[in-house]
């Protein structure tokens, strides 16, 4: 297999080599370990800002392999991998978190704890909107892993049809249903 497009190339040695080494910073800085909610939230702050790079590198390289055709590449599947684990490590973070720590817990009479509390539920909902739009970001990409042209094939003389036409075809043609029916229960045996 041929590598990747130069540029492409070039555009993966600038982003992963410093990737890497920002990766390590995060997972030896756990900020979910933090005792105090201004630390939490500090620390949280640069995590977000390295994922809200690390997943902009992607899109960007996404969008470049898929121009190139080079999205199946070794090369870019790696740098992918790489860059999704800043997505990865956050996430795993933030269940742990909400599983763990719970704001309902604190004291409301008592001041103090009530601006904490505030502060955790300020923390919970950046989090949870970052969890989203990198969820979102990620869906977005489909980082050549998923096939997006699903195809029904009826029979070896007949063209296929492509999966979003599936409901049409079927309602058109209910013989359509049938023998996707039979071929399924032909296949489990």
């Amino acid at each position: 297999m041929a590598g990747v497009k130069p540029e492409i190339g070039a555009f993966i040695e600038r982003v992963i080599k410093p990737a890497k080494e920002e990766l390590k910073v995060i997972k030896d800085n756990d900020w979910t370990l933090d005792t105090t909610i201004k630390r939490r939230t500090s620390r949280y702050a640069l995590q977000s800002l390295l994922t809200d790079r690390a997943l902009g590198n992607m899109k960007a390289l996404y969008k470049m392999a898929d121009e190139a055709g080079d999205l199946k590449k070794t090369r870019v599947k790696n740098a992918f991998k790489i860059l999704r684990e800043f997505y990865t490590i956050l996430n795993e973070r933030y269940q742990r978190y909400v599983d763990d720590i719970s704001w309902m817990e604190l004291d409301l009479d008592d001041p103090k704890t009530e601006s904490r509390q505030e502060a955790e539920v300020k923390l919970r909902s950046l989090l949870l909107d970052n969890i989203n739009k990198y969820e979102n970001i990620l869906r977005d990409i489909n980082d050549g892993d998923e096939d997006t042209t699903v195809i029904i094939e009826l029979n070896k003389n007949t063209k296929s049809i492509p999966l979003m036409m599936q409901d049409l075809a079927e309602r058109t043609y209910p013989e359509i249903k049938e023998h996707l029916k039979k071929e399924e229960n032909h296949n489990k045996k």
